[in-house]
């Protein structure tokens, strides 16, 4: 966060392009975990068959990926630490510190909130249930892909100053 402005100085990038980039990371995101259909089925008939299964037939089926990894890491983050970064410098150093503390005070509470939530995921997916946990994966995942279109608007708007 501290470094963003610099690094983005650095390559010659602007703001606009990384949110443009980073929005189009973060739909693409969006649009596999809404597009993925997981099947128990095996149609290539491969080793899979001859295998005894075990408790789980599908692992990823029992995981909380789909929701806490694109929120937590990856592209979407970088670009939206950058962005925010480089937004918050300033010649004025009161400014720039006004910027930089709420930037850190919201990354400090998002910081809890998931370690809330990772600390009750099983309690969550047990009230969910199965049904209802696919359910909240792709309503999350919609709203992921929206928040990449309107990162993405954000940068292409930025770009031609709109």
């Amino acid at each position: 966060m501290f470094a963003g402005h610099w690094i983005l100085e650095l390559f010659g990038i602007s703001v606009p392009v990384i949110q443009l980039a980073g929005g189009i990371m973060i739909c693409k995101m969006g649009w596999e975990f809404l597009t993925s259909d997981k099947q128990d089925d095996n149609p290539k008939g491969d080793l899979r068959d001859s295998v005894k299964p075990s408790g789980y037939r599908n692992i990823e089926d029992k995981l909380f990926y789909p929701i806490t990894f694109p929120i937590t890491t990856g592209a979407g983050t970088i670009s939206v630490l950058f962005t925010l970064s480089a937004h918050s410098a300033s010649p004025d150093a009161k400014s720039y510190f006004i910027n930089t503390g709420a930037i850190l005070l919201s990354i400090i509470f998002m910081c809890v909130l998931i370690y809330i939530f990772y600390m009750n995921t099983k309690a969550l997916v047990d009230y969910l249930g199965s049904n209802g946990e696919k359910i909240f994966n792709r309503i999350i995942s919609f709203l992921i892909f929206c928040v990449g279109l309107q990162i993405a608007i954000t940068g292409i708007k930025g770009l031609f100053n709109l």
